[in-house]
């Protein structure tokens, strides 16, 4: 020990070593509470395909601003006439849902959007979808829209609300419900088959992530970083530990083989957060023999039915022809 107290050269490198250590497990804390927490105010980070050098650079030691997701659409400005209901999760969550209910409706599909968005951007879907003899059941999950929560767990606790809400309208319609999901609802929506062995009517998917941990990875490489070690580890890391739950774990790409019901998987052929490579490997996992997969030519990581509404419909339409 009295060579190290003499050394000052040992002394230097072991405060660089522990200091920059100290620092980036700050940084990535950081970085995992903003991703999994919503501020009131109403300036929002650009997506990383959008964002500049320096925007990067900045964002790397100061983390993305993520504004909560409220609702700014109702069906009124639809001429829609709906309901309000609140449900409650096994866990004591609360989701307020809107109820859009036809008098001959012929199906129930429960709409789950993806992250940072709320159950007001897919009023368009759902008027679309209304018109299929269907009854339409909108979904906010934690953190979004009307939920008095600010915090996501990317998932994990939202499947949770998946389950709360398929159970509800289960026991409470005359037909079994088809669950609808983009991007994080895609993934909640296969998470909460896998943890709950639920079995809808029918899933409609639309661009669920693999592994958390993979997706935190590209995120990386879509903000122009060589590498992302050790930075996705630690951010994954603390995201477990703020959300209460192993995020390294969670891969709704394996959810995929306890599928067993009918299942239409869409992405986009220029999404980059979910490749059609990545889309093919959840398509290959579902052990359904009643599942379709379709890329939308020239779509990014987006809403399918606002990139091609007239493809968008008639996939719609052959997959509840085929689940009859």
């Amino acid at each position: 020990m009295n060579w190290f107290i003499h050394n000052k050269k040992w002394q230097v490198r072991t405060i660089v070593i522990v200091g920059g250590f100290l620092l980036i497990n700050v940084i990535s804390y950081l970085h995992a509470y903003k991703f999994t927490h919503f501020i009131e105010d109403r300036t929002r980070t650009r997506s990383p395909e959008l964002l500049s050098q320096y925007e990067k650079i900045k964002i790397l030691f100061t983390g993305v601003s993520l504004p909560k997701p409220i609702n700014t659409h109702t069906p009124e400005e639809y001429d829609i006439a709906y309901n309000t209901r609140t449900i409650t999760s096994q866990q004591g969550l609360e989701t307020i849902v809107w109820e859009i209910m036809s008098p001959h409706a012929h199906h129930v599909i429960i709409l789950f959007h993806g992250y940072s968005s709320n159950k007001g951007d897919l009023l368009p879907l759902a008027d679309a979808l209304r018109h299929y003899q269907a009854n339409i059941i909108l979904v906010d999950f934690p953190g979004h829209g009307d939920s008095s929560y600010n915090w996501t767990t990317l998932g994990h606790k939202e499947a949770d609300i998946v389950n709360a809400v398929y159970t509800y309208y289960q026991q409470h319609s005359p037909v079994v419900p088809i669950l609808c999901g983009t991007s994080l609802g895609a993934s909640a929506i296969l998470a909460a088959v896998h943890r709950y062995q639920i079995t809808p009517k029918g899933l409609i998917l639309e661009m669920p992530y693999g592994s958390l941990y993979q997706t935190t990875k590209s995120r990386f490489h879509l903000m122009g970083f060589p590498i992302s070690f050790p930075f996705a580890e630690l951010l994954v890391f603390w995201g477990s530990v703020q959300c209460g739950y192993n995020a390294f774990t969670f891969n709704p790409v394996e959810y995929a083989r306890d599928v067993t019901v009918p299942t239409l998987l869409m992405g986009g052929e220029r999404d980059q957060r979910v490749p059609p490579a990545m889309l093919n490997e959840v398509y290959q996992h579902i052990v359904s023999q009643k599942k379709m997969l379709h890329v939308f030519h020239g779509a990014g990581h987006e809403s399918l039915f606002h990139a091609s509404p007239q493809e968008y419909r008639q996939n719609i339409l052959t997959f509840l022809q085929y689940i009859e």
